[in-house]
């Protein structure tokens, strides 16, 4: 049988198919991670500094934008992490799909 489909050819398309799901994944990671960056920015920001535009910020201010932003990642974390082990579980359980 002759097929225009040798080993190498499905091989390479394998891993072109696999590479170009590696770069939608990237992709969809650090559009992410700039947007939760942006929402944590935006939210401490407001929480945190009253001074007026184009002051120095206070330590106070400092320290609860350092403060928040730190909760709200780790936060996000939780619920990130949380999220993905619900995901594997559901993969692994054919009940759950």
């Amino acid at each position: 049988m002759n097929s225009i489909y040798t080993k190498d050819k499905l091989k390479s398309s394998a891993e072109t198919k696999e590479a170009v799901l590696k770069d939608m994944r990237d992709s969809i990671l650090q559009a992410n991670a700039s947007q939760l960056m942006m929402i944590v920015n935006d939210a401490c920001f407001e929480k945190c500094v009253s001074s007026q535009v184009g002051t120095s910020y206070t330590a106070a201010e400092t320290t609860c934008y350092n403060q928040c932003v730190k909760k709200y990642i780790a936060a996000w974390n939780v619920v990130t992490n949380s999220w993905e082990q619900k995901m594997q579980n559901s993969r692994n359980d054919p009940a759950l799909r």
